[in-house]
């Protein structure tokens, strides 16, 4: 075994006090007392031994050589008695300081890249209401704001979720409860949303929050959501198919007007239609039924 710190292994007692037998080096401290001593204090709540009795893992700061503090992988797996008892551990050390400093950095970009984005959302959206003519009553101005803005937040909120989670994807529950929050506040008991946990890409969770606002705001002004009776859900759920998953979501309206479909489709319609074309076997299925709107997207991954 080299003596690199990340290839280090360490033993310890069953009681969990570290003894000072160490292979690969004499890096670590002696007496054993003196052990626990190398751990930064802050981290020696999550030192993975002491009172457990199942394998464990934990990332804690280590004093190394010249007294400096670095980041370690500790992992430890009780070895047992033939009655069960524990006997003693054996864990090893793995050096993940420069990954951890690197996480760390990225971290904070991330959160910096957050708070420029909503800072953006807010100034657009300030720009977009000022740049109107406050002494003309502009109605067809008024309906493009309103509009323009709902899907520029929208499209934030589903940005800001993917930047939060650190990753090229974002969990369909979480998009779309942010999506519809402006709308569950005053309806609440009107709007059901519920499916299983699932990750969506970038690009389609991008789409379909655009899509979910678009239903949302035509529930509210022409649909169930635009009388004191209407009901609206929106599930979606996953179906095996062999190694691959047929994925399905489903807006339905209840107890509103009956709603007619539209001489020619406008941009939300297109926007919505357009939500599964780069999936796999994607499509959006509108229905204007007699008890109200009714809209699938559904693809195969």
């Amino acid at each position: 075994m080299t003596g690199g710190l990340s290839d280090r292994v360490f033993m310890a007692n069953a009681a969990g006090a570290p003894t000072a037998m160490l292979v690969g080096g004499g890096w670590l401290p002696h007496p054993a007392e003196a052990w626990l001593q190398s751990i930064h204090p802050e981290d020696r709540a999550y030192w993975p031994i002491a009172g457990a009795d199942e394998p464990q893992r934990a990332e804690v700061r280590l004093k190394d050589e010249q007294g400096e503090w670095r980041w370690h992988r500790v992992r430890a797996t009780p070895i047992r008695t033939s009655s069960g008892q524990i006997r003693e551990w054996i864990g090893t050390l793995h050096d993940i300081h420069e990954q951890k400093l690197a996480s760390e950095h990225r971290d904070l970009v991330i959160e910096e890249l957050r708070h420029r984005l909503k800072n953006l959302v807010t100034v657009i959206d300030a720009l977009a209401k000022n740049s109107r003519r406050p002494e003309a009553d502009e109605p067809g101005v008024t309906s493009f704001l309103q509009r323009f803005l709902g899907r520029l937040h929208a499209l934030g909120a589903a940005g800001d979720l993917v930047l939060a989670g650190n990753r090229t994807a974002v969990e369909a529950n979480a998009l779309v409860k942010a999506t519809l929050a402006p709308f569950i506040s005053e309806n609440a008991q009107r709007i059901h949303v519920g499916g299983p946990n699932i990750m969506l890409s970038e690009d389609f969770g991008a789409g379909l929050g655009l899509a979910v606002h678009e239903l949302a705001t035509n529930a509210l002004k022409y649909g169930a959501l635009s009388n004191t009776d209407g009901k609206v859900s929106f599930t979606w759920s996953v179906t095996p198919e062999g190694e691959m998953q047929n994925i399905a979501f489903e807006w339905k309206e209840l107890g509103g007007p009956r709603p007619e479909p539209p001489a020619k489709p406008g941009f939300g319609t297109r926007m919505i239609k357009h939500v599964a074309v780069r999936e796999k076997s994607g499509r959006v299925d509108i229905d204007y039924l007699p008890d109200g709107l009714s809209c699938r997207i559904a693809f195969v991954r």
